[in-house]
């Protein structure tokens, strides 16, 4: 037989009140946050699973961050790498007109400007850091300003000349391998003196030219347009040399963008498969909420009557 007593009910509504009590929280907390807990220990058996999808998702995150950085400074390469090459296609330009005119009056000031170009694309910066420096990021790559620059003292042997050119480089051929995700890398350096070697000796053969027999004033002689037009060949070699640069600038561009996306759909699917896990069904939150304030209402209800009778008044 079941042995009743005013202690034994009221122990058995307190228990029922204080459940629906802690319902009532756990239900109001989800439909407030829209999570089903707050910390890993709500989550039970699936902590595990969360934690898991979360470092996963974090990584995703810093490969899409570090994509993010190497796409900004592609792009800015990319302004200086067409620069550059445009630079190179302007001073054979330049060539070929005066060649054409058989006047250069003006060859030499178009070529200190273009000059002047070349080496503004090539020390270019991005975020305060040399872009075509190798691992030197904060030593401007080239110290030349001027053509005069170019020259070694004349006459020199071609080594000489060689030699002139290589000094005024200040990179080096330091290669960054920057990681797009768990299995891939892409090498996004250029330097200095590989963009800027070919198109300096073509403007160190005429300033030497001019040097050694005096500046381009008047008609030009046979003598002298045959030396331009022997650098012409040269001009076209530098000018493709920076445009093929150009286009492997262009497919790392593509390579970074492809696997940005690839890793936009890793994350979006990250969120839902956390989100199956800890968001909260508003929808059953809300049903669950009202049954545990029923069940709160009517338990207080009852322990409010039996605080104010006993069994004794039974008996």
């Amino acid at each position: 037989m079941t042995r009743i007593s005013t202690a034994g009910n009221y122990s058995s509504m307190l228990t029922n009140l204080s459940r629906a009590q802690v319902e009532q929280a756990k239900w109001g907390d989800q439909i407030s946050t829209k999570q089903v807990a707050t910390d890993l220990k709500g989550f039970a058996k699936n902590a595990e699973y969360i934690t898991a999808l979360k470092n996963v998702q974090s990584k995703v995150g810093a490969f899409l961050e570090q994509n993010t950085l190497l796409t900004d400074k592609l792009g800015m390469q990319d302004v200086a790498l067409s620069r550059a090459a445009d630079t190179a296609q302007n001073i054979r330009t330049a060539v070929t007109e005066a060649v054409a005119a058989g006047n250069a009056d003006t060859l030499m000031e178009q070529l200190s400007s273009y000059f002047a170009d070349a080496v503004s694309a090539m020390n270019t910066q991005h975020q305060g850091q040399f872009l075509f420096a190798g691992g030197k990021i904060d030593t401007q790559p080239i110290t030349a300003t001027a053509l005069a620059d170019l020259v070694p003292p004349l006459p020199a042997t071609p080594g000489e000349l060689s030699d002139h050119i290589a000094a005024l480089f200040s990179n080096d051929k330091f290669t960054a391998q920057i990681r797009l995700n768990e299995t891939a890398t892409v090498n996004p350096s250029f330097h200095a003196d590989t963009l800027g070697t070919p198109l300096f000796t073509v403007l160190q053969n005429i300033t030497a030219y001019v040097q050694e027999n005096g500046e381009f004033s008047g008609g030009l002689t046979q003598e002298q347009s045959d030396f331009l037009k022997s650098q012409l060949t040269l001009l076209d070699g530098a000018r493709k040399g920076l445009i093929d640069e150009t286009a492997r600038n262009g497919m790392l561009q593509n390579r970074v963008e492809q696997a940005a996306g690839v890793l936009k759909e890793r994350e979006s699917g990250m969120e839902v498969m956390i989100g199956g896990v800890v968001d909260a069904d508003y929808a059953a939150a809300s049903v669950r909420l009202n049954i545990a304030k029923l069940s709160l209402e009517g338990s207080a209800r009852v322990f409010s009557m039996l605080s104010g009778s006993s069994i004794l008044d039974v008996l």
